[in-house]
């Protein structure tokens, strides 16, 4: 549609906006569409909205795949959303559409058709699953009877250890202890009759927090024993564990060294049989600390990687963890040690900038990013500055690296991201004005759509409007809750029908 989109936005806001206020200037709707949508008025876009749906084909794999499903469940109009995810072919296809319509109708608060939706499921675990999901949003909207008499329903063990687990949670969150502990309890029993280790370990981790947040600091380190155990039996014995194993063991030494204590890390590098720390685990470990952590905590936490990296038995995971590494030491202050390690990479230059940058010396990394003499190289350091610059909201350093990148496609995504961080900022003249003259139409509709998301309605109807005329309604499919609601169920019936695979077996009147 891009081509026309100009026109297009023209003629329509015109029909639209004059059949509303009875307009007759067509000032209204000149300078490019700017001034579609000013009045507020949802059917400018609603009419947009229903031409694009009209003109594109639909997916040929059914109407489930042009992502509305969700969106009408949000919206109110589930049932609607059940036929598009019924009519999937493939059965396991078919569960994972019906567990995100449960999933986003516990989203919206409506947990009493969610539920009915997930006793509807036909396929076992896909139902057990379901109800996980609402037991825990009862549990959180303080229904604590729904929640418990669901949790009785579900028959698969690690999935009502699971329950119980998320209930622990939701109970630790609102400051209720004492149920807190009770329904870990439960949990930590429910999780023993399970066959699935995996499962199990992760319930495990969840409950280590609880039981963590709740004061129980004995318990705690009990449980991330358990979980111990679990990854050493992963352990493959030649270069690596699962990645089971490195999850759950990473998120047991983050939370401990979250509190400053490091003696289960410490105990595993130091072991002299085959440890189940590997580098691929304590990248995961140095990854999720590295933006929270205190200056005294990186460098344990870098000196003890380091010992890891010398480990050549340590193979696997080595060059991501040597990068995490440096950005830990970083923001540390100390760029000599990270550029000591930086002279093993491929890349020393590019690894040294993309470090610096990640780690916060954005000074440091434009200085470093004018060596680089290949372009390809080069772009890809301006890249990771623009992109960190705009996520610490340094807008003008973003805007004098994406400058130097052109009018190439890295030049648009830089742009699109610039344009993030002026919305981010709330300064939306200047980043409507980058984000029109981004050249590149795929971006130029992603920074349009970021900006609409965070814009007053009216304002957000005008740039979706935008966005869908130089794409198309796909485009703005994430905010039609917001901004155009009454289009949900038009640019449903514009999608091509494919007949339900099985008859209907959930409660209409339940679901809505």
């Amino acid at each position: 549609m891009g081509e026309d989109a100009e026109q297009l936005l023209r003629i329509i806001a015109l029909s639209s906006v004059r059949s509303r206020i009875g307009v007759g200037d067509d000032d209204v709707v000149l300078n490019g569409g700017r001034d579609i949508g000013s009045s507020g008025f949802e059917a400018c876009l609603v009419t947009i909205l229903r031409v694009s749906a009209f003109r594109t084909a639909g997916p040929r794999d059914g109407p489930w795949h042009s992502g509305l499903g969700p969106v009408l469940a949000r919206t109110g109009h589930l049932a609607r959303a059940v036929e598009q995810a019924y009519a999937v072919a493939d059965e396991e296809a078919r569960g994972k559409a019906l567990l995100t319509l449960v999933k986003h109708t516990v989203v919206a608060g409506r947990y009493a058709q969610a539920q009915a939706l997930a006793e509807s499921i036909p396929m076992p675990p896909f139902q057990a699953h379901g109800l996980v999901m609402v037991a825990e949003g009862w549990a959180r909207a303080g229904s604590r009877e729904k929640a418990s008499a669901l949790v009785e329903k579900i028959r698969f063990p690690h999935l009502r250890a699971r329950a119980l687990a998320l209930m622990a949670t939701a109970a630790a969150d609102a400051g209720d202890y004492r149920r807190a502990l009770a329904l870990a309890a439960r949990a930590e029993e429910a999780s023993e009759d399970t066959p699935d280790l995996p499962a199990k370990a992760d319930v495990l981790v969840t409950l280590m927090k609880v039981v963590g947040t709740a004061g129980d600091d004995i318990w705690a380190e009990a449980l991330a024993d358990r979980v111990e155990d679990f990854a050493r039996s992963r352990w493959s014995g030649i270069s690596q564990g699962d990645w089971v194993a490195q999850r759950v063991l990473a998120a047991v030494l983050a939370s401990e060294a979250r509190r400053g204590e490091l003696t289960r890390l410490d105990a595993l590098l130091g072991s002299s049989a085959r440890s189940p720390l590997d580098a691929g685990t304590m990248a995961v470990v140095a990854d999720s600390l590295a933006g929270s952590a205190g200056k005294e905590l990186l460098v344990a936490l870098a000196d003890r990687a380091e010992h890891l990296l010398a480990d050549r038995r340590n193979a696997f995971g080595l060059a991501d963890l040597r990068s995490h590494v440096m950005r830990l030491l970083v923001r540390a202050g100390m760029p000599d040690r990270a550029e000591t390690l930086s002279r093993s990479l491929d890349d020393p230059v590019l690894g040294m900038v993309e470090a610096l940058a990640a780690g916060g010396d954005l000074r440091a990394a434009e200085e470093t990013a004018r060596s680089i003499g290949n372009p390809d190289r080069r772009e890809r350091a301006l890249l990771e500055i623009v992109s960190q610059s705009a996520r610490m909201g340094d807008t003008d350093r973003a805007e004098a690296a994406a400058k130097q990148l052109g009018d190439t496609a890295a030049g648009s995504h830089a742009w699109a991201q610039v344009v993030e961080a002026y919305a981010r900022k709330r300064e939306f003249t200047r980043a409507e004005a980058l984000a029109r003259a981004i050249p590149h139409r795929s971006y130029q509709v992603r920074a349009l759509v970021a900006l609409a998301k965070v814009l007053p309605p009216r304002e957000a109807r005008r740039l979706a409007a935008r966005a869908v005329c130089l794409e198309d309604w796909t485009a703005v499919r994430h905010l039609l809750d917001e901004l155009a609601p009454s289009s949900v169920c038009a640019l449903a019936d514009a999608q091509p029908r494919r007949k339900s695979l099985r008859k209907r077996t959930w409660n209409a009147s339940a679901i809505g």
